[in-house]
């Protein structure tokens, strides 16, 4: 990972006076690569420095971090942080920044800026993260087709979510970008189920919505699969799972650099209108950004100024609900190019037959 390049990206993007607080574990990950869970990080023109407590002195000395820091080894982040960050100088924080460090920066008698400066650096991916994302979406598709192969009648969610992450694990996955929702019949039509102890049962619907976190980078996959399903009503559900593909379809060929986040969902929404007004029915957002954290800038809403850029990968998962029945979404990952988009995630996204 080219960590250097990065604290260069931000170092260039502060004015004289300006410093870059970091103390989010995202934000410190990305930086410097380092996973412990006590690091900050400041950043100016001209300098930066990490700081961390002696527990982890020894794993830095073999780290990356001496060569691209000023290394701080702290018992008192009041003590040694305040006067690295002077009175007179201008602090920027991300909105992952605690409370306590806030009120901790505002005894220097200038209150810290909430900036998106550096969530919009870590929205362009390089080709390093991208290989990551792909690797992680791999094993993310992998894991939900095997989950789906292992289903019997009876099984719960919670033991159908264990099967995911004991498989993902078992392929190459650190840990889980969230918990899974896994939805059996009637709860796949509420969009964040609580994966719970419903048991599956013939005729139901599973909706499957998982990621995984490879090497720090994170990947989400929906599918929907039909366990036992048979004609008119499979017939019926492939229908409308057809309309949310084709709207996902619509939404991916919106994405590239230039193009207003809100695009893609209104792609999207119009699409489902025009086939059944099933529009009504699609009731979030189109989807998010992706990176070390499973949900980041930039983030696709209907409405809004902020603008797709080239690098970018982000997610696209229309889905309709129809509560007390069910509900269909399928979610892909995207990597945004110049002239449009690359699909990163490769699993088979059909409405199979399974049981």
């Amino acid at each position: 990972m080219n960590y250097a390049g990065r604290i260069r990206s931000l170092q260039k993007s502060l004015k004289k006076n300006r410093f870059f607080y970091a103390a989010g574990h995202s934000d410190i990950f990305y930086l410097s690569g380092f996973s412990g869970t006590f690091a900050r990080i400041l950043v100016s023109a001209d300098k930066a420095v990490f700081i961390t407590d002696p527990r982890y002195e020894g794993a830095l000395n073999r780290s990356c971090v001496p060569h691209l820091f000023e290394t701080v080894i702290t018992r008192s982040l009041k003590k040694d942080l305040l006067p690295l960050a002077g009175r007179k100088n201008r602090i920027l924080i991300s909105v992952s920044t605690p409370l306590n460090d806030y009120l901790l920066l505002s005894e220097n008698n200038t209150k810290p800026e909430i900036s998106s400066l550096l969530s919009l650096l870590r929205s362009v991916k390089d080709a390093d993260e991208i290989a990551l994302i792909k690797k992680a979406s791999l094993i993310a598709g992998l894991a939900s087709q095997h989950t789906a192969s292992i289903l019997k009648r009876g099984i719960t969610e919670d033991e159908a979510a264990f099967e995911y992450e004991k498989y993902a694990r078992q392929h190459g996955a650190e840990s889980l970008s969230f918990a899974p929702i896994v939805a059996f019949g009637a709860n796949s039509a509420v969009p964040h189920h609580a994966t719970g102890s419903t048991r599956l049962k013939k005729g139901d619907l599973v909706l499957i919505d998982a990621g995984v976190k490879y090497r720090g980078y994170c990947s989400d996959l929906t599918r929907v699969y039909a366990f036992c399903i048979i004609h008119p009503r499979l017939k019926e559900l492939r229908k409308i799972f057809n309309y949310v593909k084709n709207a996902k379809k619509n939404a991916a060929k919106t994405l590239k650099n230039g193009v207003l986040a809100e695009k893609p969902g209104k792609a999207a929404g119009e699409y489902l209108k025009s086939n059944g007004g099933l529009d009504i029915y699609f009731t979030h957002s189109i989807g998010h950004g992706l990176g070390i954290d499973v949900h980041e800038e930039p983030f696709l809403g209907r409405s809004g100024s902020i603008v797709l850029k080239t690098g970018n990968v982000v997610t696209i998962e229309p889905g309709v609900y129809f509560p007390g029945k069910y509900g269909i979404r399928t979610e892909d990952d995207y990597l945004i190019g110049r002239a449009g988009c690359v699909k990163l995630s490769r699993a088979e996204d059909s409405l199979a037959e399974i049981g």
